[in-house]
């Protein structure tokens, strides 16, 4: 289950939905121009950057792990851990979650990632998200 946030949520509180895991690969994947988005499964998306590098997002238990390869079939071989929901997030989520009588753990959604990210890509581009 993907959980989206209000509209009127607000800038402050979303860059503090996040906990930065790596600073250093942090900074290599924040501010990409992607060429390209591609949903895979409900948790992994395929890009491919304005440079004509791969991208793999994989999403594991609130954890996003993100890999960059010159070539698709390297992608899978290096993904770093980078972001994650903070504490907070995930006990106001699950908080969330019990009071709708849901039992899935919510999802982090892709928009959320792009604009944690400050990723830009054509919305005619980005398919099946």
């Amino acid at each position: 289950m993907v959980v989206r946030l209000p509209r009127q949520v607000t800038n402050t509180w979303r860059e503090k939905m996040f906990k930065v895991l790596d600073e250093t690969s942090y900074s290599v994947y924040k501010d990409m121009e992607l060429e390209t988005v591609t949903r895979w499964k409900s948790n992994n998306w395929k890009c491919i950057t304005k440079n004509g590098f791969y991208l793999n997002i994989i999403i594991k238990g609130g954890t996003l792990y993100l890999d960059l390869a010159e070539t698709e079939n390297a992608l899978g071989d290096h993904a770093m851990p980078v972001i994650k929901y903070n504490d907070k997030t995930i006990k106001d989520l699950s908080a969330m979650m019990a009071a709708a009588n849901k039992i899935t753990v919510p999802q982090i959604s892709f928009e959320q990632i792009k604009e944690f990210m400050n990723w830009t890509c054509n919305p005619e581009k980005m398919w099946d998200i």
